[in-house]
């Protein structure tokens, strides 16, 4: 019974939830659950620079509505609606939240590569390039690494084949 109740305030409420308080990470008011969120906590469609359209197609902007053929629309996971013939056209894509995740990892990258670059400059010389006898070294260990992985392979085939004859 409660959630009967739960579900029917929830519907009775749709449309009503809006942004509460806009910042770089901005909180929305869920009318029905009567509380306040971040938008981390939200679908992705909200963190992109077009947050999901209550009742509209997120592509026209025309109204949605349910059992109409022309208007009826599909509510994507990332928060965004879609009427099918304009989801149709964006080949089942979300085109706003592929720029968004397109963008974020471009910034990560970025980050990422002006950090390697940033510490890099830190290293001297000799950090960078290994002695002579470190080389020899590493030679050795990975000749004897594949002389180990070719006499384990034989010995794999050798299993194989007296298990098939």
């Amino acid at each position: 019974m409660f959630l009967l109740q739960h579900f029917q305030k929830v519907y009775k409420m749709r449309g009503q939830s809006c942004l509460h308080k806009e910042k770089q990470y901005s909180d929305y008011k869920l009318a029905a659950l009567d509380t306040i969120v971040n938008v981390k906590c939200l679908p992705a469609g909200y963190n992109t620079k077009h947050p999901p359209s209550p009742n509209a197609c997120d592509q026209c902007g025309y109204i949605l509505i349910d059992g109409h053929p022309q208007y009826n629309g599909d509510v994507l996971i990332c928060g965004h609606a879609y009427h099918s013939n304009c989801l149709q056209q964006l080949q089942y894509r979300c085109n706003y939240c592929e720029q968004y995740f397109a963008d974020g990892i471009r910034f990560n990258v970025s980050s990422f590569l002006r950090h390697l670059e940033r510490d890099s400059i830190a290293l001297t010389n000799e950090d960078q390039e290994p002695d002579e006898g470190e080389e020899s070294e590493d030679m050795d260990n990975g000749e004897e690494r594949i002389a180990a992985d070719s006499s384990v392979m034989m010995e794999l085939q050798r299993e194989l084949y007296l298990m098939g004859a």
